[in-house]
C-alpha cells in the first residue's frame, strides 16, 4: 500500500507544471526508487521543454535500467 502511494506522489510531481518540481521528482526516482514502473514517466520527460529536466530524466532512466 505504501509503495502505491509513493508511486502516485512521484508520478504527480514528475507531471508538475513547475520544472524544479519535475527535476526533483526525477532525481528521487533515480536515486531512491529506480523501478521499472517509472519508465513511462521518465520517458515523457526526455522531451521536456526544460534542459535540466531532460538531463535528470536521462539520469533517472540510466539508473532505472541498471
Amino acid at each position: 500500500m505504501r509503495s502505491e502511494t509513493v508511486e502516485r506522489v512521484l508520478t504527480n510531481l514528475a507531471d508538475s507544471h513547475d520544472p524544479v518540481t519535475r527535476m526533483l521528482a526525477l532525481f528521487v526516482i533515480g536515486e531512491e526508487s529506480p523501478r521499472q514502473i517509472f519508465i513511462p514517466i521518465i520517458q515523457r520527460r526526455l522531451d521536456d521543454e526544460s534542459p535540466s529536466v531532460r538531463e535528470l530524466a536521462e539520469y533517472a532512466l540510466k539508473r532505472t535500467m541498471n
